[in-house]
């Protein structure tokens, strides 16, 4: 597959770039540490158009999608909304973390739901859809394995409502053990509605508050949910060197990729754009003012912004979450965000379990002091010593691997396997915690015949 690529992106600026190889047979599993996955197959609540027992089959860019005609050697036009499809094609096609096919030799079991890539609409048809219900009969769901089951959505976490309460915002019994995955975690005071959480959001101690127990609480919105990296543009395969692994001197001390749209979530749009465009230290790119060659647009354009900065300005959007950080992450550029929510995104695989933070990689600065003009955001990027910077570029190329979805096993632990490994951690703690509190009521039970 290796060789095919190399030629197939090779002949990227001829428009006619071949379709990259699929496997013609599922490969075999070999002896790993990797947590085994059952993958259920429930034909009524799968939306892509390649069935999962032949998922094996489909081409690299069908799933990732076509390699960018200007960019970067691991860069690729993917759709961030492809999650769970990236999931389950390396599922299918991984040889140390593959799929196995006797759910008796399953460390976790994965569920399916809705897996294609897809916008609101879409997502708002599938949850209306009466095959929701099926999730209460799975077949390997019971009181031994109900949390090692879980669910992956797309989208942000608020998303999925409806008939998909049943496995997701608001599930019972069984299915409230399971664990959940999206790029967006719960930081809502309600315990019966969605919530990104608050805006402007700078508080860590409340952060920390809303954000409840994940762990061994089975109450609450979309119980025992985490985040995790959204799908970026870049993906490694084969053996090369990395785009963040680059070392060289960036040109520019900062980069802004987006517009200037004001409103919940992206209220400092307009003042991160007008202090960039001010700035000669800063460089500024509208994604939109782009155009596509030979049909295919990789935005935001990583080679020309992202690898000339040091740091990346990262305001929220339309949710307090980015795909732009974890692209800037993976080009080598320092994040800098402005919330809670970034600042505590996709702990597992930033080098942390969340309970303690990981080795400084991004820069959070107090959005509302940013907002105010408290925080001058140039100046004080400008005053960061060079040796910080050093040791945040040091720490950041040494987490970027865990912030991809690799395209084969060439890199270890990349977010695949960081979210199925994560995911295992977390059942064998619930397990734990599971036979501590059984052992305590037996000494209670114990005690009452004395």
């Amino acid at each position: 597959m290796r060789a095919a690529l190399v030629l197939a992106l090779a002949a990227a600026d001829t428009c006619d770039l071949p379709l990259l190889p699929s496997f013609p047979a599922r490969p075999a599993r070999v002896d790993s540490d990797c947590p085994r996955v059952y993958v259920y197959d429930i034909p009524q609540l799968y939306d892509y158009e390649i069935p999962w027992k032949e998922l094996h089959t489909a081409n690299v860019t069908q799933i990732f999608g076509m390699p960018c005609h200007d960019g970067l050697l691991d860069e690729f036009d993917t759709n961030q909304y492809s999650l769970a499809l990236l999931v389950l094609w390396r599922l299918a096609t991984s040889k140390r973390c593959g799929a196995v096919a006797d759910p008796h030799d399953a460390d976790l079991f994965f569920v399916p739901t809705w897996p294609a890539a897809k916008g609101l609409p879409a997502w708002d048809r599938a949850c209306g859809h009466p095959a929701n219900a099926k999730v209460k009969h799975l077949p390997y769901l019971n009181e031994r394995t109900a949390h090692r089951h879980f669910f992956i959505v797309g989208k942000g976490h608020v998303v999925p409502k409806r008939d998909c309460k049943y496995w997701w915002l608001r599930p019972e019994g069984l299915l409230a053990r399971a664990t959940r995955f999206a790029y967006s975690d719960q930081y809502g005071k309600s315990h019966t509605l969605a919530s990104y959480g608050p805006a402007p959001f700078d508080d860590g101690r409340l952060a920390k508050q809303l954000a409840g127990d994940r762990i061994s609480s089975d109450q609450g919105i979309a119980p025992h949910l985490f985040s995790v990296p959204y799908p970026a543009a870049v993906h490694a395969w084969g053996a090369h060197s990395r785009p963040w692994e680059a070392s060289e001197e960036r040109p520019v001390l900062a980069a802004y990729v987006g517009g200037d749209r004001n409103g919940t979530f992206s209220y400092l749009r307009p003042k991160i754009a007008a202090l960039c465009e001010a700035s000669d230290a800063c460089a500024s790119f509208v994604p939109h003012d782009g155009s596509r060659v030979c049909g295919v647009r990789c935005v935001p354009g990583i080679r020309r912004t992202f690898l000339r900065a040091t740091f990346c300005l990262q305001p929220g959007g339309d949710s307090p979450y980015r795909k732009s950080v974890f692209d800037a992450a993976l080009a080598g550029c320092i994040p800098v965000v402005f919330s809670q929510q970034l600042a505590r995104v996709a702990p597992w695989h930033r080098g942390t379990d969340g309970s303690t933070p990981p080795a400084p990689h991004f820069v959070v600065l107090n959005g509302a002091a940013v907002q105010s003009g408290q925080i001058d955001v140039m100046k004080h990027l400008s005053e960061i010593p060079p040796a910080k910077v050093a040791e945040l570029r040091r720490n950041l190329a040494g987490v970027a691997p865990m912030l991809q979805y690799s395209i084969d096993d060439s890199v270890r632990n990349d977010a695949f396997e960081a979210l199925l490994r994560g995911a295992l951690a977390v059942a064998t703690e619930r397990e734990r915690l599971r036979d501590r509190h059984a052992a305590r009521e037996r000494v209670v039970a114990l005690n009452t015949l004395l």
